[in-house]
């Protein structure tokens, strides 16, 4: 995974950014970034998830009009779809090779996000953004 940081913001390098003007463009966005997810089958599920899937959704509400001498500001929001891959006891899921290495990379994000999770629920002085990659491109989402 290639981190883009501006020093604001981490964003994946190969994020892909698309304007749409309906729920059903948006809807077909999404069902595309979910057939670029990497599956493959482990001992213990056919079908294993070997990425995670981050869709984020940014709306935009412009003024309907102002009155003479008001400036009104646009409305913005923005929804985050985090679809995650499913950490695995290694020793179930028999994985070697490259499967072995992924599980290993899920596992690590996952313990990472739990732990960045658990830091912000206890207000600590330190959350640990950086842990992961996964922590550190959902870091703005989570108000860090």
């Amino acid at each position: 995974l290639d981190l883009l940081d501006d020093g604001a913001k981490t964003s994946a390098g190969n994020v892909r950014s698309k304007v749409v003007a309906s729920a059903s463009e948006a809807l077909t966005c999404y069902r595309r970034a979910a057939k670029l997810r990497v599956s493959a089958p482990t001992k213990s599920n056919a079908n294993s998830s070997r990425s995670h899937c981050i869709v984020q959704i940014s709306v935009r509400q412009e003024p309907a009009g102002c009155s003479e001498g008001q400036v009104e500001q646009p409305i913005v929001g923005k929804v985050v779809l985090l679809d995650l891959a499913g950490s695995e006891r290694l020793k179930k899921s028999c994985s070697s090779g490259e499967r072995l290495g992924e599980a290993k990379f899920i596992n690590s994000s996952l313990q990472a996000l739990g732990s960045t999770m658990r830091a912000l629920r206890e207000q600590r002085d330190f959350v640990p953004f950086r842990d992961s990659p996964l922590t550190m491109v959902l870091q703005d989402t989570f108000g860090g």
